[in-house]
C-alpha cells in the first residue's frame, strides 16, 4: 500500500504539483455521489454473475452472502492479475463447503469477461466514434482471448495450459484435484453460461463507462460519453494486461498518454486520472475491506 501512495506522489510531483493541486480545486462535487452510483451499480451487476457462474457450477447461496463474497474478493484487487480475488474460495469452503478445485476456476473465468466484455465495448465505441489508434491493440487482445478459448476447449492443447498455471504457487496445490478443476473451468465454455456471463459483463462495464464520463464531467470537459468511456476503459484494459497488481502505473500513466492525444494539458488529465481511480478501484477495495469483514463472521 505505501508503495502505491508513493507512486502517486510521485505521479503528482511529474505532472506539475502545483497545477495538479488546482486542477483538482475544479472538481464539482455534485458528480461525485453520481460517479460512486455509476460504479456501485457495475460492482453489484458483476456479483449477480457471480452468482449465476456459481449456479452454473450447482452452488446455490442466498443473494446477501453471495454480494458479501463478491465484495469481499474486491479487497484483494489490488493483486497481480486479480488472482488474489481467489480468497472468495477460501470463504466458500468455509461456509458452504464447497472445494476450492471447483470454485476457483470462477475467478479466472471473470477475468476473462471483464477483458472480453470490456474488448466488445471497446470496438463498438470505436466504430461509434471512428477511432482508429486502436485497432492494433484491440485486433491482439482479441486474438489473444479467442486463442485461450481455443485452449481451453482443445483436449490436446488444455494440457499445456495446465503444465504453465501449475508454475503460479497458487496453482501448485490444485495439482491432485485437477480433474474437478478441469471439469469446472471447461463447463463455462458452453454456449450458453458463456454468452449470459459476456452480455452480463458488458451491462455493468457499460455502467463503469457512463462513470468515467461523469469523471470528465466533473472536470467540466467536453467528451461526450463515447469516447471518455473508451479512452477510460482502454487504459484499464491495457493495465490489466500487464498482470501489475491493481495494474497501477500502466493504467495512469496510458489514460494520461490516451488523454494528450485530444490536446488535454497534463496536469488536468493527471488530476482527471486520479480522482477517476480514488472513485473506482480505490473505492472498489475499501468497500472490500469492510465486506470481508462480514465474509469472516460466523453468521
Amino acid at each position: 500500500m505505501i508503495i502505491f501512495v508513493i507512486f502517486y506522489v510521485i505521479f503528482a510531483i511529474y505532472y506539475d504539483a502545483n497545477q495538479f493541486l488546482e486542477s483538482l480545486d475544479k472538481i464539482n462535487p455534485y458528480f461525485i455521489i453520481p460517479i460512486l452510483f455509476c460504479f456501485t451499480t457495475a460492482i453489484l451487476i458483476k456479483s449477480l454473475r457471480q452468482m449465476l457462474f456459481l449456479r452454473h457450477l450447482g452452488i446455490r447461496i442466498p443473494f446477501k452472502q453471495n454480494t458479501i463474497i463478491y465484495l469481499a474478493g474486491l479487497s484483494m484487487l489490488i493483486t497481480p492479475a486479480g488472482l488474489g480475488e481467489m480468497i472468495k474460495s477460501h470463504f466458500l469452503l468455509k461456509k458452504y463447503n464447497q472445494p476450492v478445485s471447483k470454485t476457483i476456476p470462477l475467478v479466472l473465468v471473470e477475468r476473462y469477461h471483464d477483458a472480453l466484455a470490456i474488448l466488445s465495448i471497446l470496438i463498438i465505441f470505436s466504430i461509434i466514434t471512428g477511432t482508429t489508434f486502436l485497432t492494433i491493440p484491440l485486433l491482439i487482445i482479441g486474438i489473444l482471448l479467442l486463442v485461450s478459448l481455443i485452449v481451453i476447449k482443445s483436449r490436446k492443447l488444455f494440457p499445456m495450459f495446465q503444465k504453465v498455471i501449475r508454475k503460479v504457487k497458487i496453482f501448485q496445490a490444485l495439482e491432485n484435484h485437477s480433474i474437478e478443476f478441469n471439469k469446472s473451468l471447461v463447463s463455462f465454455t458452453s454456449k450458453k453460461i458463456f454468452f449470459s456471463g459476456w452480455v452480463v459483463g458488458m451491462v455493468a462495464w457499460s455502467f463503469d463507462g457512463l462513470g468515467i464520463f461523469l469523471c470528465f464531467q466533473a472536470f467540466e470537459l467536453d467528451f461526450d460519453f463515447f469516447i471518455s468511456a473508451l479512452l477510460g476503459l482502454a487504459s484499464i484494459l491495457i493495465g490489466a494486461l500487464t498482470l501489475i497488481p491493481g495494474g497501477v502505473g500502466v493504467t495512469e500513466v496510458s489514460f494520461v498518454q490516451l488523454l494528450s492525444l485530444y490536446g488535454i494539458e497534463s496536469s488536468i488529465a493527471s488530476a482527471l486520472v486520479l480522482f477517476f481511480r480514488l472513485q473506482s478501484i480505490w473505492f472498489v477495495t475499501c468497500i472490500g475491506f469492510v465486506a470481508t469483514k462480514f465474509a469472516l463472521s460466523k453468521n
